[in-house]
């Protein structure tokens, strides 16, 4: 049976010019990408798994390069999910520096 979802999609902007960014060694590179998709990635994982205990219809949450993509067969919790992570990740990166 098709069932309807509703789908978020969250792109680390910034990420490919880390990448690129050739001043910046590897090593370095390598842990300011890990820094931001790790901070990112709990503060998603944290957020919905709150959620999902309070919620009936269950986000779920799939992560792929520098995307996490979030459905549910409802609208609700992904805006709550929405709000969360935004508060959440403005915070960690407004004081972000390299």
């Amino acid at each position: 049976m098709i069932q309807d979802r509703f789908c978020a999609f969250i792109d680390v902007l910034g990420y490919g010019n880390i990448v690129t960014d050739k001043r910046i060694s590897v090593d370095k590179r390598i842990k300011m990408l890990n820094s931001i998709y790790t901070n990112l990635g709990s503060n998603v994982s944290i957020a919905v798994n709150e959620i999902n205990e309070n919620q009936e219809e269950k986000i779920f949450i799939r992560s792929f390069s520098d995307c996490i993509y979030l459905d549910c067969v409802a609208l609700e919790p992904l805006f709550i999910a929405f709000d969360r992570i935004f508060n959440w990740t403005f915070g960690f990166f407004e004081t972000f520096s390299l």
